[in-house]
């Protein structure tokens, strides 16, 4: 009977209804503090993948001070992440908690310090393969826009590239896809036939820049475009029409990759409700049964990244 007793005390020891609390500091003009703030503590994963609606978050006070509650678990590894949604398509103010990966003491961390800028500094290696490295260029889409708008990825800034290793100064900071492609047309835009490249980690091609982040982000041409050439026409896409709906939703899909994808449909308390693979192009009437009225995710994880977008349900 006690080795059953230790177990469930180890079992609960390890999460915690517990709280952070920190506050913003910033190294760009200070935002209205009316503005639309967020701060989320999550483990790496979550955020490579874009799932940001999973995730506990809450909005700093007008002194910029924030306390998030949540089932913390001190075995976790978490990122304090910041963001002041000022306006889309440009670097917005956002930071990372530089001591991030960090854990939790019984639930609970305090001063945690997110600086947030609105533009970052940022290394990059790019392994050029049997490239000729030269006419190389990095490009920086914003992310943001295709989450929290629906909408698509806005490129915000094209730099040249002199060496495999450079630091590139003023990115817009935010959430991005970046990659490098070579300007064999010399007109410094990528078009189609050029060599592309994304960077990657092993969860997902998002790629965060902001305050407080000192990674060096990889590139490598072996794994990204030398092979296959990609174009934006080919990127995944999710179309969901009507919204709101009450009998059914027609969610039309174009996946140009080969390898399998999953669509699933979540509620507002981050309840799965529909699951299902996808392998192609495909053209699905979903008839809701036994839901609520409310809010709805719809997620299309494909290609190492996610797409969601968001429906209104009306019984």
């Amino acid at each position: 009977m006690k080795y059953v007793i230790a177990i469930v005390l180890a079992l609960i020891s390890m999460s915690f209804c517990g709280t952070v609390t920190g506050y913003f500091t910033f190294l760009c003009e200070e935002p209205p503090s009316e503005a639309m703030s967020y701060v989320t503590v999550a483990p790496l994963s979550v955020f490579a993948t874009g799932d940001f609606y999973s995730v506990p978050y809450t909005s700093p006070d007008a002194s910029w001070d924030f306390s998030l509650t949540a089932d913390f678990s001190d075995e976790e590894e978490y990122y304090a992440v910041g963001m002041v949604l000022t306006y889309i398509g440009s670097g917005i103010p956002m930071g990372i908690y530089p001591e991030s990966p960090f854990h939790t003491n019984d639930g609970e961390a305090a001063d945690i310090e997110i600086t947030l800028d609105d533009t970052v500094n940022s290394f990059f290696m790019v392994n050029p393969a049997d490239i000729t490295f030269e006419n190389i260029y990095l490009s920086f889409y914003d992310a943001i826009s295709m989450y929290y708008t629906g909408g698509d990825s806005i490129l915000e800034k094209t730099v040249p590239l002199i060496d495999t290793f450079e630091l590139v100064e003023n990115i817009p900071s935010g959430i991005k896809f970046v990659c490098a492609f070579k300007d064999i047309n010399d007109n410094a835009m990528w078009e189609d036939g050029e060599p592309i490249a994304f960077a990657e980690t092993p969860e997902s091609n998002l790629v965060i820049i902001a305050g407080g982040v000192s990674d060096t982000v990889y590139i490598d041409f072996a794994t990204g475009g030398i092979n296959e050439y990609y174009t934006l026409e080919l990127r995944p896409r999710l179309h969901i029409h009507p919204s709101p709906f009450n009998n059914a939703m027609i969610i039309d899909i174009e996946i140009h990759d080969k390898r399998q994808s999953t669509l699933q449909i979540i509620d507002i308390a981050g309840e799965i409700v529909f699951s299902r693979k996808i392998d192609d192009e495909k053209h699905i009437v979903w008839e809701p049964d036994n839901i609520s009225t409310g809010l709805y995710l719809v997620r299309l994880t494909t290609m190492g990244t996610s797409i969601v977008k968001r429906v209104v349900y009306i019984r």
